[in-house]
């Protein structure tokens, strides 16, 4: 019965009307642990198809669903085989401003990819300059995985500095938190790191 159903939901990419082929992928959030693993390999390639749609909004939906499929396993494995890091360079430049969801993977994304950390980082400590408070506080919410991953101190501290100076008291309070662990990356920046927080 599944292997027939399989059958027509694969179909659903390649419909006429593209609100049908969005609500495909926002499905995957509930399909994708769900089915046997030799569907895994069909459903992703269609998800990478989608994400060259000629419908914006199409695109949007495989960014949007990204923070739920990239915590199965299986889609990791995926991703790492298929280099998704040329999708996921695609989609950061999909519009002016990066979406928030794209920042949100950043931490899977370091553990599969970790030659291109620096990439990552960079993009974070650009969203730090958004004027969005949701971007800032995306980066605030995923920085101690980030910095528990990373290697790059210079940028880890660049974002550091930004956001405990962050125009919003609950970003700036929150990353605040982090100080000693951020101190212990470069001793000799702590008078001047200290002096800027107070």
């Amino acid at each position: 019965m599944q292997k027939y159903i399989m059958k027509i939901y694969l179909k659903i990419p390649h419909d006429k009307a593209w609100i049908i082929r969005r609500e495909f992928v926002r499905s995957m959030e509930y399909v994708i642990d769900k089915i046997f693993d030799e569907d895994v390999d069909n459903v992703y390639n269609q998800y990478i198809e989608l994400t060259h749609d000629e419908q914006k909004q199409v695109i949007a939906g495989c960014i949007e669903i990204l923070p739920t499929i990239i915590r199965n396993e299986r889609i990791q494995y995926k991703m790492k085989e298929l280099n998704f890091i040329d999708i996921f360079r695609k989609l950061t430049n999909f519009n002016d401003n990066v979406d928030v969801c794209l920042i949100k993977i950043i931490p899977y994304l370091i553990q599969l990819y970790p030659e291109e950390e620096e990439y990552f980082l960079n993009l974070m400590e650009k969203s730090c300059d958004s004027i969005e408070e949701i971007m800032r506080n995306t980066v605030n919410i995923i920085f101690k995985q980030v910095f528990d991953l990373a290697h790059n101190k210079n940028i880890l501290l660049n974002i550091f500095e930004k956001l405990a100076n962050d125009q919003s008291a609950g970003i700036k309070s929150e990353m605040r938190r982090y100080i000693c662990d951020v101190l212990s990356l470069d001793p000799g920046r702590f008078s001047e790191l200290f002096r800027n927080l107070v």
